[in-house]
């Protein structure tokens, strides 16, 4: 019988009962890592995001109802701390320098540091990636995840296998399935 059958387990999150807690823990950290991972955040912001999750739990756990299973309760804290994240990124990225940015885009003799795209393949590359993460919100939640950490963030499948606790067979089938689904909508997006 797991912590979470028992009947006190409500009354021991509330008293944030050692023990209890710790198993809360050790449970669902790598799920909420990989859940933060899904939602497109850098490690770094990732990371952040989990550690004020649990912060949160921790602060509010003497509020917690029982009304949810402990897992959506705490994805529900996630959520509102990826959008939090998300949002003062957004807020940072909007108000660059411009001294920095002309620095960034032109050498000392004022020619571009790089060739500009043209507006069409501007536009091509952003339809492009709007329909590849509409693709991605097809897949499964583990799909999802296995895919981006896999393709955007580059972990090896040893890695991939470690976090979740899927065999490297489960992991390679998942990856290539959701390839495929990927593939086969953005193409048919694209057309």
């Amino acid at each position: 019988m797991n912590l979470e059958e028992q009947d006190d387990f409500l009354e021991n999150i509330r008293n944030k009962d050692r023990e209890t807690i710790s198993y809360i823990v050790n449970k669902y950290h790598k799920d909420l890592m990989a859940g933060a991972l899904a939602q497109k955040l850098s490690i770094g912001s990732a990371e952040d995001a989990v550690a004020e999750t649990w912060k949160t739990f921790f602060e509010k756990a003497d509020n917690f109802e029982g009304r949810s299973r402990v897992k959506t309760y705490l994805y529900g804290i996630l959520y509102n701390k990826v959008r939090e994240i998300k949002r003062k990124l957004n807020k940072e990225d909007f108000y660059d320098d411009p001294n920095n940015v002309l620095e960034s885009n032109f050498d000392a003799k004022g020619f571009w540091t790089y060739r500009p795209s043209s507006p069409e393949k501007f536009i091509e590359a952003t339809e492009v990636q709007e329909a590849l993460d509409e693709c991605m919100e097809g897949l499964s939640d583990n799909q999802r995840k296995v895919y981006y950490l896999k393709d955007v963030e580059s972990y090896s499948h040893k890695e991939i296998c470690n976090l979740f606790d899927f065999s490297m067979t489960n992991i390679k089938v998942m990856l290539h399935r959701a390839r495929n689904q990927v593939r086969r909508c953005v193409e048919g997006r694209i057309k």
